[in-house]
């Protein structure tokens, strides 16, 4: 009975804390709904390479790989844009517990978690009040961004987990001094740079802050000893066992779809200036409650409006002139942006106007977005909102977390915080289930081609078109994948082109003996869209469009389905 009292004080306690609230919310509405999603984007990706790996993980076979409609030859997963600790993961996952939707999206829940307790802490850390810090998690948990991509298993939400972590190990070392903390948060920061290789570029970051808390000492260099060696010694190894260096020396190199590829092509000035617009769009959409927050909390919300209005109305005419967007996407699109600006400038306005016990730290959070948006900016290819994930922690921080001493606050007490937490747990699902119903749409398809072909006797072939969850589906349900050269498709047999997961055509020989035998829409009644070309929606790339989510009726997803005829 003893042990008992003593979990109920616990459970007790856990809850009536903020942050083990918002973790209970999290769970109970943002996530446990959402446990059996279909396989989405690049979750497959992951999937595949996990089972390229061998349990040493330096150990792996090259294989005919076969991507965009291209076989690449010898591939080696070493070759890809991230290192392999999420693969490893998913590995062990699917080893243990299989690796079903449930599973995998279950035992992923670790990291979203983790990035409350760790945002929370860092706030408390950095800015010396607990008063907000369990809304500043919720309002980046909830948001778009972060909530979407926290139900898929791609690496993005994980390695902003560990990324949090490790700069709570290396604050509080340079607060108490000590060398464990140090070490801890060197390990970490290990972690999250296994997980994406960008994650690199917080070592000067850190030597930064540490230099600005205090001169600088043997023990920071010590703790980021841990992560530069270690990635040194990967590279030398997979160098030595395979002559492929991650980034740099790849067999793909030729083939256009390694990094550097990309980022050439992302520098083109059209491409470039779409990117800054989808960047500034998502930032809108995503940190647009915490705004509305410091609005509210310090009565300046009319103010706030009338600058989005002048921004809205002075990016109209340059949105509807450059993008050729309808008026009311153009319109849309401007709002965004416009958000997107008074957003980052109200965090300038934090970093000009703060306290001095909080300077160091507001100018640390200044540098750490300023980082993440010129790397997305001029690194890494489309502008998605899963890349700007490592932007929004600071940017939450700077807008709840820190007062402007030289603005007379008058604080609304609760309304300040239910308001801005309501509408973006109500916005942030929304947009989930959004991307819910569409992630699920290719495995309803490919159910139905899987009866289609029983009812047939397996008779006709089923090739398809298609990455992403499409692809995982269909070659459960025996599919074959069309390479954009083949003529394999012999009469009677069938081609699934998709709208949004198609990357390629047919080849023309093929094209010339088909014609179209139906098509199969999926609809969705919510009005909500976050990845559609038809709504100019690229929540996760603008080259679907520059909108982070679509006020649109479109059809989710469209299939055409040609039948061989010759």
């Amino acid at each position: 009975m003893e042990f008992i009292d003593r979990g109920a004080q616990q459970l007790r306690f856990f809850f009536r804390n903020p942050v083990g609230a918002v973790i209970a919310l999290c769970l109970v509405l943002l996530y446990l709904p959402f446990l059996n999603k279909a396989f989405h984007i690049d979750d497959v990706t992951f999937i595949d390479f996990a089972g390229m790996i061998g349990w040493n993980p330096a150990n792996a076979g090259p294989v005919a790989y076969s991507y965009m409609g291209t076989v690449i030859r010898d591939f080696l997963p070493y070759e890809g844009t991230h290192p392999l600790l999420i693969p490893y993961f998913i590995k062990i996952i699917s080893a243990l517990f299989g690796g079903s939707e449930v599973a995998l999206h279950g035992l992923f829940l670790v990291f979203p978690m983790l990035t409350i307790l760790s945002l929370a802490r860092l706030q408390d850390l950095l800015m010396g009040s607990r008063n907000r810090s369990a809304l500043t998690a919720l309002l980046l948990v909830s948001s778009p961004a972060f909530l979407v991509n926290s139900h898929n298993i791609m690496t993005d939400v994980p390695t902003l987990s560990l990324l949090l972590l490790s700069l709570v190990f290396f604050v509080s070392s340079f607060e108490s001094n000590a060398v464990l903390m140090s070490f801890l948060g060197g390990v970490i920061l290990t972690l999250a740079i296994f997980a994406s290789y960008q994650m690199v570029v917080f070592i000067p970051l850190i030597i930064l802050f540490g230099t600005m808390r205090r001169p600088l000492n043997k023990r920071l260099f010590a703790g980021l000893a841990i992560p530069v060696s270690a990635l040194i010694a990967w590279f030398c190894i997979v160098y030595a066992k395979y002559d492929v260096l991650p980034l740099v020396k790849t067999q793909i190199g030729s083939s256009g779809f390694d990094l550097f590829s990309l980022i050439i092509r992302e520098l083109r000035p059209k491409s470039f200036l779409f990117k800054a617009f989808s960047i500034l769009s998502q930032i809108g959409l995503s940190a647009m409650f915490a705004l509305l927050y410091q609005g509210i909390r310090d009565r300046t919300e009319k103010i706030l409006l009338m600058r989005l209005v002048v921004a809205a109305l002075l990016a109209f005419p340059v949105m509807l002139l450059i993008t050729g967007y309808p008026p009311a996407a153009s319109l849309l699109l401007s709002i965004y942006v416009a958000l997107g600006i008074v957003t980052l400038a109200c965090a300038l306005a934090k970093v000009l106007n703060c306290g001095k016990e909080q300077t160091i730290s507001v100018r640390f959070l200044a540098v750490w977005i300023i980082t993440v948006v010129l790397y997305n900016l001029f690194v890494l290819p489309f502008g998605s909102a899963r890349y700007l994930l490592p932007a929004f922690p600071p940017l939450m921080i700077l807008l709840v977390g820190v007062d402007q001493p030289r603005i007379k606050v008058a604080a609304r007490g609760r309304c300040a915080i239910i308001v801005p937490a309501f509408f973006s747990v109500m916005v942030g699902f929304i947009s989930a289930y959004s991307d819910l119903r569409h992630a699920n749409v290719y495995r309803l398809f490919a159910g139905e081609v899987r009866q289609f072909s029983q009812a047939e006797g397996g008779r006709p072939g089923i090739w398809y078109i298609g990455e992403w969850g499409m692809r995982y589906y269909m070659e459960q349900s025996g599919g074959k994948y069309l390479l954009r050269d083949s003529v394999s498709p012999v009469r009677g047999d069938f081609i699934v082109v998709p709208s949004m997961s198609r990357f390629w055509q047919p080849s023309p020989e093929v094209k010339q003996r088909a014609r179209i035998y139906a098509t199969r829409k999926y609809e969705l009644s919510l009005p909500w869209r976050l990845f559609n070309l038809d709504a100019y929606a690229g929540f996760y790339a603008q080259n679907a469009g520059m909108l982070p989510a679509a006020l649109s009726l479109e059809p989710i997803e469209e299939f055409q389905i040609w039948k061989i005829e010759s």
